[in-house]
């Protein structure tokens, strides 16, 4: 079976995404493009370069990775990647998208012209930089005159580069809405502009042949790195509930 996979974003959520992408290669389902948003666009770099979503669960989970992130006193942004960590090499060994296994998607939004640019040819580093500037953690990233930050500021579901290929869709969503009652203008405020956030995502699931996702998400904060093998299992969960095996 051949499908087309598309990443939500959802910073430490994504190790979801983990455990979507390893049941799909132990149920023996073969990827023939990704699209992603944020974290979902270097977890899609990453598996389109040949890096088994095993071994980014490793490292996500290393003391490298969290020592590559520095505190950046304020400057356009509160912390700052360390793009020349020796990490990252591991995390994104092909810095052509020309040159990876499947093609990928990866989306940014320009604040200059306050459109959302896709990535799909040049260096997978700086797309990888670009869809991860979650503004005011991190700061914008200047490239070719635009202003990029994190892709999920327009489109936390960039379903639309894989309906051109004419096979199923599945949809790893690791910020899924989920029932709330919120109380206090902090958590009111805080609930509409998520809702806010997630309004472009909201009709893009119902065009997904398979669309994964979990309540359970809600509880696991978005920066909670103690959790990634506990999301990663989900995802796997989740995925081999859904899919059956096609080699059966």
């Amino acid at each position: 079976m051949d499908v087309t996979v598309c990443l939500s974003g959802g910073a430490a959520r994504g190790a979801f995404h983990l455990g979507v992408l390893q049941a799909l290669d132990d149920l023996h389902i073969t990827v023939k493009a990704l699209s992603g948003s944020s974290i979902g666009g270097v977890i899609a770099l990453s598996y389109a370069a040949g890096v088994i979503p095993k071994k980014q669960l490793e490292l996500f989970q290393s003391t490298a990775f969290r020592q590559s992130i520095h505190f950046n006193f304020f400057k356009e942004g509160i912390f700052k990647i360390d793009a020349s960590h020796p990490i990252y090499n591991n995390l994104l060994p092909v810095r052509s998208f020309e040159a990876l296994h499947v093609p990928a998607y990866v989306t940014a939004v320009d604040l200059n012209k306050g459109v959302l640019h896709t990535f799909h040819s040049g260096d997978t580093h700086i797309a990888a930089l670009a869809t991860t500037a979650l503004t005011p953690f991190f700061k914008p990233l200047p490239h070719h005159g635009m202003l990029l930050v994190d892709g999920g500021f327009l489109d936390n579901f960039p379903l639309y580069p894989l309906q051109d290929y004419g096979l199923p869709i599945i949809g790893s969503n690791a910020m899924p809405i989920t029932p709330k009652q919120p109380r206090g203008i902090q958590k009111i405020a805080k609930r509409a502009l998520f809702m806010l956030s997630q309004s472009a995502v909201i009709n893009k699931t119902e065009q997904c042949d398979y669309y994964l996702t979990a309540p359970q998400l809600a509880r696991y904060r978005l920066f909670r790195r103690d959790a990634l093998a506990e999301l990663f299992e989900l995802g796997y969960d989740c995925t081999r509930k859904t899919l059956s095996d096609p080699a059966q």
